[in-house]
């Protein structure tokens, strides 16, 4: 028996070191696990945090934008289609202006026509 006593006390013995160790080495790995959880977890609630936060932007920004184009398209109303009207009926009375004063120019041109015509006729009798 004791030749077969001793080397199994040993290797008991040598078995339980090995356990002892490995369940400290266990432990460490275990608590480097759960402390790398903890970061992982504080990660994520920052960026739940910065998503609402991107949220809260894009909504601010949209309104602006909103707002901005409302404000524009309000100037543009009262401000710039009052004086298109305006300009519009400018237009349409420079434009009759204008015809009637082309219409003149013919008539003009008639008149004075028929004048140089009638001299030329005054001077061809006076001349004979």
């Amino acid at each position: 028996m004791q030749e077969v006593g001793i080397p199994i006390t040993v290797a008991l013995g040598v078995g339980w070191f090995l356990f002892i160790i490995l369940k400290f080495i266990l432990a460490q790995v275990e608590e480097r696990i759960r402390g790398v959880a903890k970061a992982i977890g504080g990660l994520e609630n920052k960026v739940e945090i910065m998503n609402n936060d991107i949220v809260k932007i894009d909504t601010l920004i949209s309104g602006a934008c909103g707002y901005f184009i409302f404000y524009i398209w309000k100037w543009v109303t009262k401000t710039i289609d009052p004086a298109l009207d305006d300009l519009g009926a400018s237009l349409g009375r420079l434009k009759k202006d204008v015809s009637t004063l082309d219409n003149d120019l013919i008539r003009l041109n008639i008149k004075m026509k028929v004048l140089r015509a009638e001299r030329e006729k005054i001077k061809v009798i006076q001349g004979e």
